[in-house]
């Protein structure tokens, strides 16, 4: 589902939706949902309810992408907040008012480029951290200081730490028989 975005991206592409699954039935159709900024309350409770059977029952994956308006700030008290691979009593988004002019790169961590095909970018490891390092920079970060409790970090930010070490740019954890 796109909330903010061209309206014909959902004609051009059949496997974009123009609203989030709100049935399980209609979820279970689905191996992953991906939930980008999007405004918390867009989300209902029905879908909230959904989302976790779909992760934690179902094996479903879910992959949040943080962002500079909703995600995952404003997701903090709700049920969303249980599914996380971070914790938010210590995460900030960067202040929107302050220009962000130093960019960074990821490092992926030994689980990134052990434990995982899909940074998996040649045919060796070494190939692969080569093509990595050819990505352009990142700018901006949310900054997840602490994560949950059996979290993997697959890349951290190369210089800046939190609680758990380097601050984390890709993590993802198991909830239940899903992945988040």
């Amino acid at each position: 589902m796109q909330q903010d975005a061209d309206i014909e991206c959902v004609q051009e592409d059949a496997a974009e939706r123009d609203h989030v699954p709100v049935k399980h039935e209609e979820m279970l159709a689905y191996d992953v949902v991906v939930l980008g900024d999007i405004s918390a309350s867009l989300v209902s409770c029905g879908v909230y309810d959904n989302l976790n059977q779909f992760v934690r029952n179902a094996g479903g994956g879910l992959v949040i992408i943080a962002g500079q308006s909703y995600m995952p700030l404003a997701y903090r008290g709700t049920p969303l907040e249980a599914l996380l691979p971070i914790k938010l009593d210590s995460a900030q988004a960067p202040p929107a008012d302050i220009p962000i002019v130093e960019g960074f790169r990821p490092e992926l961590t030994l689980a990134g480029r052990k434990s995982t095909t899909i940074f998996r970018f040649a045919e060796s490891e070494s190939g692969s951290l080569e093509v990595w390092k050819e990505f352009p920079e990142l700018y901006w970060l949310f900054e997840a200081r602490e994560l949950a409790e059996g979290a993997q970090v697959f890349a951290q930010h190369p210089t800046r730490s939190g609680a758990s070490g380097r601050l984390p740019v890709i993590v993802k954890h198991r909830v239940g028989a899903g992945t988040v």
